[in-house]
């Protein structure tokens, strides 16, 4: 089970995992931001994938990434996509 909260939502992730047990990893935060994703915040997924000895991550995102975030992205273990990208996942999963 990978349950999903919204971003700084405390009392559903002290829910999820002290009294229903999930593991903090498995949590997701869903973020709401207009903006698009920044190479640092890439970075810092990267960074907590590797604490935690992942060997891959998705960050979806309905604004889209920056241009230095895609670069940072490229040949390194973490996909980026989009809404558009996102998109074409579901529609062919319908098919």
């Amino acid at each position: 089970l990978y349950p999903s909260i919204y971003g700084e939502d405390e009392e559903a992730f002290e829910i999820w995992n002290k009294e229903i047990g999930i593991a903090p990893e498995r949590i997701t935060r869903f973020y709401r931001d207009p903006e698009t994703v920044s190479e640092q915040q890439v970075q810092q997924v990267l960074d907590f994938m590797k604490s935690q000895n992942g060997t891959k991550s998705y960050i979806f995102s309905s604004s889209g990434f920056n241009t230095p975030a895609k670069r940072y992205a490229e040949n390194r273990p973490i996909e980026l996509i989009d809404k558009q990208k996102l998109e074409a996942i579901l529609t062919k999963a319908g098919e």
